[in-house]
């Protein structure tokens, strides 16, 4: 585990943020990959001195973009049939893609940005956009808000926790449910807040 954690090091180390672009963009295709550690352990390179913050970030951010776009044109362009057919290989079961598109029907926005913290809704969310039709505009621009959010979360983890980044990656993986839950409740309760504001002003207008 050491050797492998030397040579994702080293990886990061020489190549920097085009190594760290590539590790994103893969992981934003929905393929089983450690982005998101990978993006901690680049927060420890960034307190070293190794690599710079901007640097950091607008590989995550580009990252992540192209392979999520690349995912979304492969599902508007490839549609359903193929994905069921094939979707194995990212880990999209037919329960998986329902539940995704009704997420998606009912809030996008919420879809997109929260549902992409959880593992088994991230992988499928660009290819399920696609193939719902989402206007590419409102997919990139809920795509970057998720990627700056995600990306500066786990380069901050790594950042501050230094030499014990491993430690912040063990905790993030087994509480990313709980990171997801905590999101959709603020969500929710920013949408309520909206509503009540909304039915005072109806009101104080009659």
């Amino acid at each position: 585990m050491e050797q492998l954690t030397g040579a994702v090091f080293q990886y990061l180390s020489q190549l920097g943020g085009i190594g760290l672009f590539v590790a994103v963009f893969i992981d934003a295709l929905g393929i089983p990959f450690p982005g998101g550690l990978m993006i901690v352990m680049s927060g420890f390179l960034i307190q070293r001195g190794d690599l710079g913050v901007v640097e950091a970030v607008l590989a995550v951010v580009t990252g992540y973009l192209s392979g999520a776009v690349a995912a979304y044109f492969v599902g508007k362009h490839v549609g359903y049939p193929t994905i069921k057919k094939y979707g194995r290989y990212l880990k999209i079961t037919p329960e998986g893609f329902k539940k995704g598109q009704q997420s998606l029907k009912h809030s996008a926005a919420a879809y997109l940005i929260i549902g992409r913290f959880i593992p088994a809704v991230g992988n499928i969310a660009p290819y399920m956009a696609g193939i719902s039709g989402l206007k590419i505009i409102w997919f990139v621009l809920y795509s970057s808000v998720f990627a700056l959010l995600w990306g500066t979360f786990n380069l901050s983890v790594g950042y501050i926790f230094g030499r014990s980044w491993h430690k912040a990656g063990e905790l993030i993986g087994t509480n990313s449910w709980l990171a997801a839950g905590s999101l959709i409740l603020l969500y929710f309760g920013y949408k309520y807040y909206q509503h009540k504001k909304l039915n005072k002003n109806f009101i104080g207008g009659e």
